[in-house]
């Protein structure tokens, strides 16, 4: 089993090996398994993937990100906003009408509604690499067609079915009030990330509850 002192050197040489991510300004800590990454980076999108490493690095159970962006450019909020639009109405099969940008210090929050997590994700996802992002709020809302939490609940244990064995899988599905609630055991975060992607994508969900835990 790994030590707290292997798993700092296993996220270093992931951060330092990965070429997406500039971590010459980047610090890890662990303890107890949870990793910490302090610093700075240039884009947000490194931020981004120096958590998805951390979370990668087997035997880390959680990461816990204190990493500012630092842009080497600092356009004005309103030439952001714009960028974000365009970005927005470039995205197939998302409501841009019925979501709101606003701008500050570039850090940009995302409002409205849209009727899938899949549209909520792809509005965030056309933010990540604008000129100048310093960090994203997300509160778009989602508001599915109404559905019995027996209906929703049978769709989402098909599709856990469909990928994962049978025979290992201990992901127990709760449905009140369209919000589903995901308790068990998986084997990894890749796991973890498609059981919470199979409940997003059954009809009727307003919101995932993830309470799995990762272990052997």
């Amino acid at each position: 089993m790994k030590t707290d002192a292997d798993l700092q050197q296993d996220v270093n040489d992931d951060l330092n090996w990965d070429a997406a991510i500039d971590a010459s300004h980047l610090s890890v800590s662990v303890h107890a398994g949870i990793a910490t990454i302090s610093g700075h980076v240039k884009y947000y999108v490194e931020k981004l993937e120096a958590e998805r490493v951390a979370e990668s690095v087997a035997g880390v159970k959680a990461a816990i990100v204190h990493i500012e962006v630092k842009p080497p450019v600092t356009p004005h909020d309103a030439d952001i906003a714009a960028a974000a639009a365009g970005a927005l109405a470039a995205m197939a099969r998302v409501l841009v009408d019925s979501i709101d940008i606003d701008v500050k210090s570039g850090w940009i929050t995302l409002a409205g509604s849209v009727l899938w997590d899949y549209q909520r994700q792809q509005a965030e996802d056309a933010m990540r690499s604008l000129p100048g992002l310093r960090g994203l709020t997300n509160d778009i809302r989602i508001v599915p067609a109404a559905l019995p939490a027996s209906t929703i609940k049978a769709s989402i244990e098909t599709a856990l079915k469909r990928h994962f064995d049978s025979e290992r899988q201990a992901i127990t599905v709760r449905v009140t009030d369209a919000v589903v609630t995901l308790s068990g055991t998986v084997t990894s975060w890749y796991e973890r990330h498609l059981a919470r992607k199979s409940a997003w994508n059954a009809p009727g969900v307003h919101r995932v509850e993830d309470d799995l835990v990762v272990g052997p």
